[in-house]
């Protein structure tokens, strides 16, 4: 199963990276059609729209009270006089600027494909086929599947906020719980992925965690979208009370800036409420190949949602359980699991077995038809595809635990828990490039049973 590289270069990472411009106290109010707020805590949002609203009745508020952000649409002169004066914001600029998200999904623009597969007349499902052949990560994920005996994520809620999904897909539609799905969108309700990434990180979840029920929460369209539906999202997924919230997304944002320093506190603000209500934040570690600590230190640098306490954040592995050439690395890393790897031969071939095979919409052209695989599939990388592994095991570590208990686990035990009875790799104990290492989940659920008959 090879793939010959016309130009590797021209394969980029795949991150979800927030381009936002914040501020804190900007002065140039009259240039932004939108003013963002974080209210200071303790402090009354209502009373603060009040208070604007005597300056001009006309005024037309975004707000999260959750976390005491206000968006305030088109302020005048005044408001903003108001705003400027006010003791009860710790925070002004703006949270809208666009998100950008750059799929590292192999496309027939940068790769030439050979057929890596030749099927015979008798091949009848060529779709079984590649699923049986390449998707190695659920082996990885589930001790060679034998952690399906015990558990498969039934009755676990997981929040995705992503692209959306295509809701129509047969290996992803089973999965689907959209009761609470929303789009967060401006002018666009539908929760179908027009994107792909979605949709490819809800195939890994599926995969792994084949009974676990996930909600999508679009905040990207087909190219970008806004780091305030993020916020919105993180907020109504906890209060949807989904188990598990996965964000195989992040961005990098300068703490001494302040321009950047409100979209940091804010999403600060957002994980915190999600740790307060015993929601787990799984997110990415990032595909830069930077020592988050060391950026930190020397550039002031935060990349979230993943540096934030209490988010649960994931490095990549390769087919071989080494770290790959792209991961992010940092004491901010709890886990590591499979993410795929570029690996390219002598001969310039690149190998289809080393990247992730994951799910794709139907309704957008199959980016890979000419090397043999189905609509609807796709391959590709990055630790998108391992923080999305890390959420399964979770969700199927909270159904086992359901199971045996007959209650859900407490977050951070169950992170705990987790942890102790991970596969440890690199120097002992946890470290900055693995965490804890690659959850095995048959060590935790034996604890579990331990622990039920002690």
């Amino acid at each position: 199963m090879r793939i010959l590289v016309k130009n590797i270069l021209s394969i980029i990472s795949s991150v979800l990276i927030f381009v936002v411009l914040s501020g804190n106290r900007v002065v140039a109010f009259a240039q932004e059609p939108s003013i963002d707020l974080l209210v200071s805590e303790g402090e009354s949002i209502e009373q603060l729209k009040e208070e604007l609203t005597e300056v001009d009745n006309k005024l037309e508020f975004i707000e999260i009270p959750e976390i005491n952000l206000l968006r305030i649409e088109n302020p005048n002169e005044k408001v903003q006089e108001v705003i400027e004066n006010s003791d009860e914001i710790d925070f002004s600029g703006k949270i809208s600027d666009k998100l950008i998200l750059e799929n590292n999904t192999i496309t027939e623009k940068n790769v030439d494909f050979p057929k890596i597969f030749q099927y015979s007349a008798e091949e009848q499902n060529i779709e079984t086929e590649l699923l049986n052949r390449l998707t190695w990560y659920i082996n990885t994920l589930t001790q060679d599947k034998k952690a399906f005996e015990y558990s498969k994520g039934k009755n676990i809620k997981i929040g995705l906020i992503d692209s959306g999904v295509d809701t129509s897909h047969p290996l992803i539609s089973p999965s689907l719980n959209l009761e609470k799905a929303k789009s967060f969108v401006k002018n666009d309700q539908s929760i179908e992925d027009s994107n792909g990434h979605g949709t490819m990180v809800a195939g890994v979840i599926s995969q792994v965690s084949p009974e676990a029920k996930i909600t999508p929460y679009r905040v990207m369209s087909a190219i970008d979208g806004e780091s305030i539906w993020t916020l919105q999202a993180i907020i109504r997924a906890v209060n949807d009370k989904q188990d598990i919230i996965n964000m195989s997304l992040g961005t990098y944002k300068y703490e001494t800036k302040k321009d950047e320093r409100i979209t940091i506190e804010a999403f600060k603000r957002a994980a915190c409420y999600a740790f307060i209500k015993k929601v787990l934040i799984i997110s990415s570690s990032g595909n830069q190949q930077l020592d988050s600590d060391v950026n930190y230190r020397e550039n002031k640098i935060m990349h979230l949602p993943g540096d934030i306490k209490g988010v649960i954040t994931v490095s990549a592995i390769n087919k071989n359980n080494q770290l790959t050439n792209y991961s992010n690395t940092g004491t901010n890393v709890q886990y590591t699991a499979p993410g795929g790897e570029i690996i390219i031969d002598e001969n310039g071939y690149l190998d289809a077995r080393e990247l992730i095979y994951t799910m794709y919409p139907l309704t957008l052209p199959n980016p890979m038809k000419d090397a043999g695989i189905p609509d609807g599939y796709t391959l590709t990388y990055g630790t998108s595809f391992s923080s999305a592994g890390v959420t399964a095991v979770f969700a199927n570590y909270y159904s086992y635990y359901l199971q045996i208990m007959q209650k859900k686990p407490n977050s951070q035990n169950a992170h705990k828990f987790i942890a102790y009875n991970s596969t440890d790799f690199g120097v002992v104990g946890k470290d900055s490039q693995y965490g804890y290492g690659l959850p095995n989940l048959i060590r935790a659920y034996e604890l579990i049973s331990s622990n039920k008959n002690h």
